[in-house]
């Protein structure tokens, strides 16, 4: 035989002898007419072993299904019907589940609700049907008793689907280990999780609270279930039905009030109903991690594009913006040159400076969302920094028909980092004459309680309240974004550069229009003159 042969072989009588062994234990629990238990951990083995191997391992779940009932004394024509009924139902689980395009991690909720309905619900029906059909023919079971050994041979093999399969399914996929402190809270989870247990299901409270009791196991299985997702659900169940049944089987807890057999049904309906939504809040953990790792990738890949292209872009930019501005000032000397060309020089000049401009704040955002962003500071007069700044934009004041109009106490002295002021001045006024355009812009600049307060207000249509704060999120743009323009990164990198240097970036009601606050700690001291004259 090949290898692939052995393998095979080897796997149907590994699974064989596991279903035998692990079906002989569940049939030691109060078994219905011998045959039927409601501990029947084989069928969640049986279920994983045909989903993970393949549909070819099935003849070590019917070997398996035939030995334990010879074992346990069923005639050779009795053990042959059951195997055929245990086998049928785990073809049939593994058919509906990968048509259902099954993930044994079960990191979807699709996924469990896939194993509870096709494994727990549906394919169980095959098995407890015909192993019922098979022990009524044989005379086993009476007729009168066929429907409680059907209901507890149902809900066994249910469970087991519920809680060995899972367990099975999310140990297979072979997750890295954990890191030392989310080590140390695993192990106390499952410390917490069995305490839990055993102080519901171990007789430790009283009879008369015993059935209230029940809500403590909760906390413990949410917080699982929350911070270990799947893994820590599926590990938890086990836990939790083990010392139930365990206990249950021993006579006490908030079951053991009634005879063993209708203990165990109710045990395991209430069993169903924990399992089944604790599973389904782990995969909506599951999920909702791998949107937040996916929305993390992504940001991360557009950031590192944006600093690639940044950086390629750059140099050719800097030589075109150079080359225009040599041909500009060429023309300016030669006055023979068409006044066409000449318009064309300066309107290409503008457009270089705008894509400048663009480029700088994509790099400055790639370099902010890195935690990159560098300031040099040194005293420097903010007041002449800033009536730079609006001498830059007068002429595009003009043509957007807007009237710059300053007030500034100075000088007002700093330790700031000139080049960044003028960044967060150049995009606040850039975002007036943008937004209010025919309409005045105030710059007033002064010293108030040891801040340099900076305050550049437009008459525009103004910002809705609950966009103060949005206008400031990288990419977001206020008013109608269709009709302007900009990548909405301005006020983004404003803010982080005001904070970079200590200070404050709001923006604030006013009517009309809108006020943006620009508050910096004045480090060095305040120099202040009279105030100058408004423009």
């Amino acid at each position: 035989m090949n290898r692939s042969t052995i393998g095979r072989v080897g796997r149907i009588a590994a699974l064989a002898i596991t279903y035998a062994v692990v079906g002989r234990i569940g049939l030691l629990v109060e078994p219905v007419a011998g045959f039927a238990t409601l501990v029947w951990p084989s069928s969640g083995i049986a279920v994983f072993a045909l989903v993970v191997w393949g549909r070819s391992a099935w003849p070590g779940v019917a070997l398996g299904a035939l030995a334990v009932n010879l074992w346990i004394g069923a005639t050779p024509p009795v053990a042959c019907g059951i195997a055929v009924g245990n086998t049928l139902a785990a073809l049939l689980a593994e058919a509906g589940l990968r048509r259902a395009s099954f993930h044994p991690a079960l990191d979807r909720v699709r996924d469990v609700l896939a194993l509870l309905v096709v494994g727990a619900l549906f394919s169980t029906l095959a098995s407890a049907s015909v192993g019922v059909a098979t022990l009524y023919l044989a005379g086993v079971v009476p007729g009168v008793g066929a429907l409680d050994a059907w209901r507890a041979w149902w809900l066994g093999d249910a469970m087991g689907d519920l809680v060995i399969a899972p367990v099975l399914f999310v140990a297979s996929q072979g997750e890295r280990a954990m890191r030392p402190p989310r080590l140390f809270e695993g192990l106390v989870a499952a410390l917490v999780t069995a305490a839990s247990a055993f102080l519901v299901f171990g007789g430790v409270i009283g009879p008369a609270h015993a059935g209230r009791s029940m809500y403590l196991l909760f906390p413990a299985l949410v917080w699982v279930a929350v911070r270990f997702a799947q893994r820590g659900a599926a590990v938890a169940v086990v836990v939790v039905s083990g010392v139930a049944v365990i206990a249950t089987a021993a006579g006490v807890g908030p079951f053991a009030t009634v005879p063993l057999s209708t203990a165990l049904l109710e045990l395991q309906s209430f069993m169903a109903v924990v399992t089944s939504g604790l599973l389904l809040l782990g995969a909506a953990v599951a999920e909702r991690d791998r949107a937040r790792t996916a929305a993390l990738d992504a940001a991360q890949a557009r950031e590192d594009f944006l600093a690639i292209a940044g950086h390629e872009l750059r140099t050719p930019l800097s030589t075109l913006v150079i080359e225009l501005g040599s041909l500009r000032r060429q023309f300016e000397r030669e006055s023979t040159i068409d006044s066409r060309v000449g318009g064309a020089l300066t309107r290409a000049q503008g457009q270089a400076d705008r894509l400048a401009s663009l480029l700088a704040n994509l790099l400055d955002a790639s370099r902010i969302g890195a935690g990159r962003l560098e300031t040099e500071t040194r005293p420097v007069d903010l007041a002449e920094l800033v009536r730079a700044s609006v001498d830059r934009f007068r002429d595009q004041a003009e043509r957007a028909a807007c009237e710059l109009r300053i007030a500034i106490e100075g000088p007002v002295i700093g330790d700031w980092d000139p080049l960044r002021i003028e960044q967060v001045t150049s995009n606040l006024l850039s975002n007036a004459v943008r937004y209010a355009s025919g309409a005045p812009i105030d710059v007033d600049l002064s010293v108030v309680g040891g801040e340099a307060v900076l305050s550049v207000r437009d008459h525009g249509p103004g910002i809705a309240p609950e966009q103060r704060n949005e206008i400031f999120e990288r990419y977001q743009r206020g008013g109608a974004k269709r009709e302007r323009g900009g990548l909405g990164l301005g006020l983004f990198i404003a803010r982080s550069v005001a904070e970079a240097l200590g200070g404050t970036l709001v923006a604030e009601p006013a009517a009309p229009g809108a006020r943006f606050v620009l508050r910096l700690p004045v480090v060095r001291g305040s120099q202040l003159a009279a105030p100058t004259p408004t423009e």
